[in-house]
């Protein structure tokens, strides 16, 4: 998987031999603590101030203007003291999570014989030097708080670096400077080519060993940052007379709040009936851009699954038709779709809840392929006849137990106004455990169909949680949340806003999720439906911590603008 981004510096490995290079005499007295690495790296990543360039795509940033001054300013801002300076810059980036974690060499200026430099190339030289030093090829497991090194066009030139925030068995999760001209988080096969190896900071060799890593919000590596900024997008697919159907993007904007929404996709006249889509999102080619697709209904119990891939920058490619059930095999309105990386592959995957006659359901898997397109569809579950009925089903993904794989789950509508909390937790190389009702509403307490339910993580503890937008008589909604539990299962739900009485509609509504602001938190946006022709687009960015800011209006399309019934939100 290859992001695309400025090369970082593509110094020879060896281009530093036989400089005089000194270590240090001592090493600290105490361990480098990996977490506190970790720590560091992610205060960069929400700090809105410095973690892109300025202007954009410029080179300007603050880590090269903290270590090196001798490198041109011209056109770049200040802040924090710190005159900013344009270079590639990744290695800067991680010089300074390490020296700002207390990393022995970190804190020697390469002027002065330091080893850590602007070369992307010299953390490879620092594991080398101290013997901490793990080639991709040896198998070994990368620990948070470690270096890894890339060579993208394996020329032997080491090409960037990136701090690691975690691993599982198949992926390494990263927090990375200069990738796609700001700090961003991207993850990888450990088998990539791509990858040359890690440097183990000195003292830190010996730590904890890493632990399953999420995607910070909460559903796998499935997130809607279509443009590579590091923000997620909201998209949606509108219904045109005449079989046409148009995507359009809100991208985000740094600090909050969406930009215009552009037209990304035109179907054409006769072309495509929205009404026969229904939407999907993921990275389902691992180039770190999130994609669309669509189930599309056909005639004759077919369905085909559609893919726009997205360019770096932003806009989609035209739509491939990945998977084509045949006539007869294969009935989209039985499907309820959800999205997560359930192998843990770093691909996004795809999975339905297929209803069958006799109160039977089955849950498929599209499983991705590195470059593109799905293997043929497994069945991962079947709940026998007579045992789970699918139109009472509310379906959602997320990594729910922090293992690194996307779980799936869904909210049982049982008679009584009785609610069901149900999970599906995956397995490591593909499957479902089954599935375990996670909480119980008990009798007379919560009507399923007054429920929208939405996944992420809200509080950034690094586990997906779940919420409903719950609808109360006289126009007023609750927005409830269950917070995951490390180890698996939720605690009891919390009302984390009130609309109060008169003031909002829940029916409505339609909900989208991500991290719009980039703090590393699940924000909620809905697309809300005014009288005459008229759509508002509401966020609740979360707390830290807990709980959601007071809605915003994040966009307004004016009176006879925009029909949210024709609206398909991604």
């Amino acid at each position: 998987m290859t992001i695309l981004r400025r090369l970082c510096g593509t110094a020879v490995v060896t281009a530093l031999a036989g400089t005089g290079l000194i270590a240090l005499t001592a090493a600290p007295a105490a361990a480098v603590s990996r977490a506190g690495i970790v720590s560091v790296a992610q205060s960069q990543l929400g700090n809105a101030s410095r973690n892109h360039e300025d202007p954009a795509g410029s080179g300007c940033n603050y880590y090269t203007g903290y270590f090196r001054p001798w490198k041109p300013a011209s056109g770049c801002p200040s802040s924090d003291g710190v005159q900013w300076r344009n270079s590639d810059w990744c290695a800067d980036f991680s010089k300074y999570v390490w020296k700002n974690a207390g990393v022995p060499d970190a804190e020697v200026d390469e002027t002065n014989g330091g080893v850590l430099t602007g070369w992307a190339s010299s953390f490879k030289d620092y594991g080398t030097k101290h013997g901490t030093w793990h080639a991709r090829s040896t198998g070994y497991a990368p620990q948070p708080g470690d270096a890894v090194v890339f060579d993208w066009d394996q020329s032997g030139d080491i090409d960037h670096v990136g701090i690691v925030k975690s691993s599982n068995a198949s992926t390494v999760y990263t927090i990375e400077g200069n990738s796609g001209n700001r700090i961003k988080e991207n993850s990888y096969s450990r088998t990539n080519i791509d990858i040359v190896g890690y440097s183990a900071p000195v003292g830190g060799e010996d730590g904890p060993p890493a632990t399953p890593a999420t995607d910070p919000s909460g559903t796998s590596d499935v997130r809607a940052d279509f443009n590579g900024d590091g923000l997620d997008d909201v998209a949606a697919f509108y219904d045109y007379p005449g079989a046409r159907t148009v995507l359009f993007v809100w991208s985000a904007k740094a600090g909050g709040g969406f930009n215009t929404p552009v037209s990304m996709w035109d179907s054409g006249a006769g072309n495509f009936e929205q009404p026969r889509a229904k939407a999907i999102a993921g990275d389902f080619n691992g180039d770190g851009l999130a994609d669309v697709g669509t189930f599309y209904d056909y005639s004759g119990g077919r369905t085909g699954l559609w893919i726009w891939t997205a360019k770096a920058g932003g806009g989609f490619n035209a739509p491939v038709m990945s998977w084509d059930s045949g006539a007869g095999n294969f009935e989209q309105p039985r499907a309820k779709a959800v999205t997560g990386d359930f192998n843990g592959d770093g691909l996004a995957d795809i999975g339905t809840f297929y209803d069958y006659p006799g109160g039977r359901t089955g849950l498929w898997t599209w499983t991705a392929k590195s470059g593109g397109g799905f293997n043929a569809p497994v069945m991962s579950w079947d709940s026998g006849a007579g045992n789970f009925e699918q139109p009472r089903a509310k379906a959602i993904a997320g990594d729910f137990n922090g293992d690194g794989l996307a779980d799936v789950g869904t909210f049982y509508d049982y008679s009584g106004a009785r609610t069901g909390l149900w999970i599906w937790t995956a397995k490591a190389g593909g499957g479902f455990n089954a599935p375990v009702m996670s909480w119980d509403s008990g009798a007379g307490n919560f009507e399923q169909p007054r429920a929208k339910a939405i996944a992420g993580d809200f509080n950034g503890d690094g586990l997906a949680d779940v919420g409903t937008f719950y609808d109360y008589s006289g126009a007023r909604t609750g927005l409830w949340i269950w917070t995951a539990k490390a180890g698996g299962g939720f605690n009891a739900p919390v009302m984390s806003w009130d609309s109060g009485a008169g003031n909002f509609e829940q029916p409505r509504v339609k909900a989208v999720t991500g991290d719009f602001n980039g703090d590393n938190m699940t924000d909620i946006s809905t697309f809300y439906d005014y009288s005459g022709g008229r759509t508002g687009l509401w966020t609740w960015t979360a707390k830290a911590g807990g709980g959601f800011n007071a809605p915003v209006m994040s966009w307004d399309s004016g009176v006879g603008n925009w029909d949210q019934f024709r609206t398909k939100p991604v």
